[in-house]
């Protein structure tokens, strides 16, 4: 018969500094989506381990 084992994986110990959204500031957009694009990188390697 077989079971599942699980192993733990070693994940993220601190997220990323989050940037500021500046309405004025069109840059300020373009490194908020880098930021989500950096946290889906890192959530999908936990996942995937």
């Amino acid at each position: 018969m077989y079971q599942d084992v699980y192993i733990p994986v070693k994940c993220l110990d601190t997220m990323p500094v989050k940037p500021v959204y500046d309405s004025e500031n069109l840059e300020s957009a373009k490194d908020l989506m880098r930021y989500y694009e950096e946290v889906e990188i890192l959530l999908k390697g936990c996942v995937d381990e």
